[in-house]
């Protein structure tokens, strides 16, 4: 037997070791039942991994963080308009910034409501209501984001309502980062 199990690769230890095995095997196949009364062993619950992060869609060695201006707008009293900035250099904004200007007081005003954000005709928004201005304001903390990527020629538009009676001067700027150099 020693010879064979050479040949084949076994040894005496091995055979019994497999002998064991499957004697082991058929024991959990046979299924035993728990006694009336008991419950079942819970089962194991599948632990799903999460799906590694998604690559940047800007990661050359050149890529830097830049600002572009949106520009401004003069929103009239109980109106609507648009901030419109056309992209000169591809860019992928990580942060808006908007700030409204009473234009009757001279004061900064809360009265602003943005109704949508595109990058060409992609909102980038999750849902379909409007958010304060508040939420892109200049000194809010931990509001960044990831807009498309805005290739050069796109137009980044703003969707502003004013609330207010007097009409309110907004003006705003991406910031985000940029392919290309200079």
């Amino acid at each position: 037997m020693a010879e064979y199990a050479y040949l084949v690769g076994y040894d005496d230890d091995d055979e019994v070791g497999a002998r064991r095995g499957r004697s082991r095997r058929k024991g959990r196949r046979r299924g035993r039942r728990a006694p009336p009364g008991l419950k079942p062993a819970p089962q194991a619950v599948e632990v799903r991994k999460l799906p590694p992060p998604r690559r940047q869609a800007f990661e050359a060695a050149n890529d830097r963080f830049q600002v572009m201006p949106l520009g401004n707008v003069i929103v009239p009293g109980l109106g609507s308009a648009q901030l419109v900035a056309r992209v000169q250099r591809e860019i992928q904004g990580n942060r808006v910034s908007l700030v409204a200007i009473d234009t009757v007081s001279g004061l900064s005003t809360e009265a602003i409501l943005i109704d949508d954000l595109k990058v060409g005709t992609v909102s980038q928004l999750a849902g379909n209501t409007s958010l304060p201005l508040s939420t892109f304001s200049q000194v809010a903390t931990g509001i960044m984001m990831e807009m498309t990527p805005a290739p050069a020629g796109i137009d980044i538009t703003v969707y502003l309502t004013n609330l207010s009676p007097n009409p309110v001067a907004v003006s705003g700027a991406v910031v985000g980062k940029t392919r290309g150099n200079s």
